[in-house]
């Protein structure tokens, strides 16, 4: 025989034996005819939901699982960066309260910071979801290798901040740049020319053919061009002549005698600016 131990005093309707066969009303919590039901509600913790007395349809929930929130508790925590299910938030407004883990690329106590690493593209990088300290990155900006990115790819023969390498390995893989003296896709190949002094000869840097030479071997003559306004055997000496301003000098690439000015000091003129104005 049913109990209607959760009808309040004064509700219950009996049979002509005295025995109890409905309820009026319930007790909080409590449905049925007889209040003989709990109310549930999914993610209200029990004894805590609140329901229609003669249907169970929950109304409201003092408190919600953990995870949920709104009046009955039908509405999931979550946030953009948290993964489903581990979102804590506030069961009436929702508002995130922590994650107890961060969706890959975030981390903080609600996952609201992206991971970054210095050498490494925004977006790759993976961290840890407490410090944010970079753990490891899917690739690396150019120039740079290693799990996080923190190794500088040896430059070899390239042109500084030219080279791209193996994110994994750090092997050389491109260069948009050689050094003078080396060509190839990395610039490992040296330049070289049958009668040029060798480390002396400069060549294009895809094709690795001679372009010119800045000193001949004994016995041999021909072009060793340096850019205007520059000798010596490496071209490494700037033209000048003390009546022509600085850089207006052009001069044989071998001796360094001024050939012409293109413009004079105050109170010289010619060619050279050697003829002094009366």
């Amino acid at each position: 025989m049913l109990v209607a131990a959760h009808c309040p005093p004064g509700t219950t309707s009996c049979d002509a034996a005295g025995s109890t066969i409905s309820c009026s009303s319930c007790q909080d919590t409590w449905w049925g005819t007889m209040c003989e039901n709990r109310c549930v509600s999914a993610h209200c913790p029990t004894g805590s939901a609140h329901c229609n007395a003669k249907n169970g349809t929950v109304s409201s929930c003092d408190y919600c699982d953990d995870g949920w929130w709104g009046v009955s508790c039908g509405n999931r925590c979550s946030s953009p960066h948290c993964p489903v299910g581990s979102v804590s938030c506030d069961p009436v407004t929702g508002a995130v309260d922590s994650c107890n883990q961060c969706s890959d690329g975030w981390w903080g106590t609600q996952c609201q910071t992206q991971c970054s690493s210095e050498n490494c593209p925004l977006g790759v990088v993976s961290c840890d979801a407490a410090t944010g300290s970079a753990t490891s990155c899917r690739y690396c900006n150019d120039g740079w290798w290693g799990e996080i990115c923190q190794d500088k790819c040896d430059p070899g023969h390239c042109k500084e901040n030219s080279i791209i390498c193996d994110d994994v390995s750090g092997d050389a893989i491109s260069c948009d740049y050689c050094e003078e003296g080396w060509w190839g896709t990395t610039c490992t190949e040296k330049c070289s020319s049958t009668n040029c002094v060798d480390g002396y000869v400069h060549c294009d840097h895809e094709s690795g053919e001679t372009i010119a030479c800045d000193a001949c071997e004994d016995g041999w003559w021909g072009p060793t061009e340096c850019d205007d306004g520059w000798w010596g055997v490496r071209c490494q000496t700037e033209c000048s002549s003390g009546n022509c301003p600085d850089g207006s000098v052009s001069c044989d690439h071998e001796s360094g005698a001024p050939t012409s000015c293109n413009q004079c000091n105050n109170g010289y003129w010619g060619p050279t600016s050697l003829r002094e104005l009366f």
